[in-house]
């Protein structure tokens, strides 16, 4: 699958995901990424997941619903997904709605894959 919105490389066995947008604001961006990322497990067959947000400046509060979502379907897929690299604003919203609870957060990449 093409994907526009999302890079996807495998290190040490793990689908790395990184973002394309530096701002990911609107509604149509949202969606694209969100059918982006479900692909990685539900195409790909990810078990093993890592998403980085290095270099990424803002969300609109609906993406934090994706990530959610994307947790969902890659638990049902008896697999694992971390975060890591998060500016401080999503650090901060992670708190709020208590995602931070639900997945495991790293502050560098190699901290998230060594997890694994």
């Amino acid at each position: 699958m093409g994907r526009t919105r999302i890079d996807v490389t495998i290190e040490e066995g793990v689908h790395v995901i990184k973002f394309k947008d530096k701002k990911i604001l609107d509604e149509a961006t949202i969606q694209a990424i969100a059918t982006e990322l479900y692909s990685v497990v539900e195409e790909d067959g990810a078990k093993k997941v890592v998403i980085s947000f290095k270099g990424n400046e803002c969300y609109a509060p609906a993406a934090l619903g994706i990530l959610i979502s994307m947790d969902i379907r890659v638990k049902a897929a008896k697999g694992k997904l971390r975060m890591c690299e998060l500016p401080d604003n999503v650090i901060q919203l992670f708190g709020m709605i208590k995602l931070n609870e639900l997945v495991d957060c790293y502050d560098t990449l190699a901290e998230a894959l060594k997890d694994f």
